[in-house]
């Protein structure tokens, strides 16, 4: 399994915004690393929606 964490940037946590760590999984092929990449080039978190591509790659945050 390939998995990452993906921050939010500090305007992403700015009041009005829900940017929010993003656990992405099995994004080891081309595809998947370009569409994680491209949302970050957009923003990433708390300032571009995830796009739908990437939902099915989403996994909560680990546990303690």
């Amino acid at each position: 399994m390939s998995d990452s964490r993906t921050r939010h940037c500090p305007q992403g946590r700015r009041p009005g915004r829900r940017g929010r760590p993003v656990w992405p999984a099995f994004v080891n092929d081309g595809h998947a690393t370009a569409d994680v990449a491209d949302w970050i080039r957009a923003g990433g978190p708390g300032l571009a929606p995830l796009p739908p591509i990437l939902e099915p790659h989403r996994f909560g945050p680990p546990r303690r």
